[in-house]
């Protein structure tokens, strides 16, 4: 299906492509380098290193998966997928997709506003059901 839309990748068309990332003077950027020039780095601060701490294993995001005993004693690792309150985690992919969307409404003058905060009120309302007893914090 992909194949009429990207062509095969071949040693051709990679020194093509370093040919031409080379002549453009394109950088290798990180995500917080990209997050502060698009004027998001609040998000990058907030979301992307709180949800990427699992990702890039360190002891502190390794810490909440040990079974401990009462002395505190490493007894066993709760090693499968997190289903427990994963609320935030569900709610923040569509949340950076309605900022972008909203981003480029304004840069392209596309007069979305309406859809896109129809979008934000029923997002809001799934971030924060009826009867919930905290509600995630959204920008």
């Amino acid at each position: 299906m992909f194949d009429t839309v990207r062509p095969p990748i071949t040693p051709e068309l990679l020194d093509t492509l370093a040919q031409e990332i080379e002549a453009t003077g394109v950088t290798e950027k990180s995500a917080e380098a990209l997050a502060r020039r698009a004027s998001v780095g609040y998000l990058y601060d907030g979301v992307y290193r709180l949800f990427s701490q699992d990702v890039h294993a360190s002891l502190r995001a390794l810490e909440q998966y040990l079974i401990l005993n009462e002395a505190r004693e490493i007894r066993g690792l709760a090693w499968g997928p997190e289903t427990e309150e994963v609320q935030a985690e569900l709610t923040v992919a569509p949340r950076v997709m309605i900022l972008g969307f909203m981003a480029i409404n304004k840069l392209f003058d596309l007069n979305l506003d309406a859809a896109l905060k129809r979008f934000d009120e029923e997002l809001r309302c799934l971030e924060n059901p009826p009867g919930a007893t905290t509600s995630p914090q959204t920008p």
